[in-house]
């Protein structure tokens, strides 16, 4: 008689409740900049600037050894590296384009709200309200898109300096 395995049999359970799991498809669990990605307020290009900025504020005020995460939204002719330490290079680059991103939203006069919205996840007005948009939420909304427009292209072009 073989040796019968005492897991085999068991009932594997999900850590997952069946309340998260819904949450998960109605979206309640997405960050804000998700968010506006899945509703089409946002484009591709725009929320990949969005990430960006999370990857770079990450790096300037998270740990100082980035492992693996130069972010490769903008770099992707960069060679495929998936687990080194950042040399101090790398680390001073990025914490330069750091500086030179908030110094352009600070000129649009949007870094605080990029700041809440894309790090802190805290949902911008015109997320938190449903049905019409009075002309306070528009333009907040508008602004906010403009930043993501200008952002990218900010981006796009220190990537083309850089390479």
């Amino acid at each position: 008689m073989g040796y019968k395995y005492p897991y085999k049999n068991r009932v594997r359970k999900s850590v997952i409740t069946k309340e998260l799991k819904d949450k998960h498809k109605l979206g309640l669990t997405l960050s804000p900049i998700d968010l506006c990605l899945r509703k089409n307020l946002i484009t591709q290009p725009m929320h990949r600037a969005a990430n960006h900025f999370i990857f770079l504020h990450n790096s300037r005020f998270g740990s100082s050894q980035l492992k693996c995460q130069i972010s490769r939204c903008y770099y992707q002719l960069l060679e495929h590296r998936t687990s080194y330490e950042a040399t101090e290079e790398e680390l001073k680059r990025v914490r330069y384009e750091y500086v030179e991103v908030t110094d352009l939203l600070k000129s649009l006069k949007a870094y605080n709200l990029m700041l809440n919205v894309c790090v802190y996840n805290i949902y911008p007005v015109f997320l938190r309200r449903v049905g019409s948009l009075d002309k306070l939420v528009y333009d907040e909304f508008l602004y906010f898109k403009r930043a993501l427009e200008e952002m990218n292209e900010f981006m796009i072009e220190l990537v083309r300096r850089t390479y």
